[in-house]
């Protein structure tokens, strides 16, 4: 006969053979995950992890105490501050690209690709010139794409506000210029501007510059000396012939005028020649301010 406990498998065996483990529940007791003397990590200790912890089973488990875990992360805090420590000066020129390949830097600052915005702020002006020396220090400095963008929009912006407080300068500076010309002159003051205008132009200065065209005492000085002038030009051409000058003729064109007439060469009279060389002084003097 033989013995059926020693052929015949049990029920405890056969239904374990058809099911699996239970899960061991998560712990948030450290000596839990500890072999008793508490020197070790306990066999399969990371299965009572909670998430999110859990995620990273495998990779936990090949520590096997505290210490050595410990030591784990210690090591990667310090590579990772080594890993993110921007290259200094003597930093090798294989570490400053591992550092720009790591933050997404171009490779030169050419492929940083700057180019005048489609919206640029009004009254601003793309200078390609001065995006390229931009380009240069932002590469230098290993400036990412995204913050070269983000400094030129901010550039772009700052510039916008300057120009519109220059702007609203200028305008309260013409506004006060006309006040104050339009109070002196009355209604005259129409006339007396393109008279002031003229003799801009005859003394060779720009009446758009703003040095004269927004200053009430050089608009004032330019139209009263276009009056002296005039009067000077009308009083000393009928020396010459008895004529009337036009208006703005120019100095040169009266001295040679009054060299070539008959009173300066003597020929009308001693009188007529001493008046036309006094003429000839005043116009002389007149040049010199």
């Amino acid at each position: 006969m033989q013995d059926t406990t020693t052929t015949t498998s049990n029920a405890l065996t056969q239904l374990s053979q058809t099911g699996t483990a239970p899960d061991v529940p998560p712990s948030t007791s450290f000596r839990d995950y500890l072999t008793e003397d508490g020197t070790r990590f306990a066999q399969n200790w990371t299965q009572r992890l909670p998430d999110p912890y859990r995620q990273h089973e495998k990779t936990l488990a090949k520590f096997t105490g505290p210490l050595e875990l410990a030591a784990g992360y210690a090591n990667l805090e310090k590579r990772l501050g080594e890993r993110i420590k921007p290259p200094g000066a003597d930093a090798k020129p294989e570490e400053i690209e591992a550092w720009r390949a790591l933050n997404g830097v171009p490779k030169t600052p050419e492929d940083y690709g700057l180019k005048a915005p489609e919206n640029l702020p009004e009254g601003v002006v793309w200078n390609d010139g001065l995006a390229k020396d931009f380009a240069g220090l932002a590469h230098k400095h290993h400036l990412p794409p995204a913050a070269v963008q983000e400094l030129i929009a901010f550039h772009n912006g700052n510039l916008a506000k300057m120009q519109e407080g220059a702007t609203q300068q200028q305008r309260a500076v013409v506004a006060q210029a006309k006040e104050d010309l339009q109070r002196e002159w009355g209604g005259d003051a129409g006339r007396n501007s393109v008279l002031a205008v003229k003799m801009a132009q005859t003394l060779g200065l720009d009446p758009n510059d703003e040095i004269v065209a927004n200053n009430p005492k050089i608009i004032a000085a330019l139209y009263r000396a276009s009056e002296m002038l005039t009067s000077l030009t009308r009083e000393d051409q009928r020396l010459v012939d008895g004529g009337q000058a036009s208006w703005g003729q120019s100095a040169e064109t009266q001295l040679q005028k009054i060299r070539s007439s008959d009173d300066y060469q003597g020929r009308n009279g001693p009188e007529k020649q001493q008046a036309a060389a006094a003429q000839m002084k005043r116009v002389f003097d007149s040049t010199r301010g």
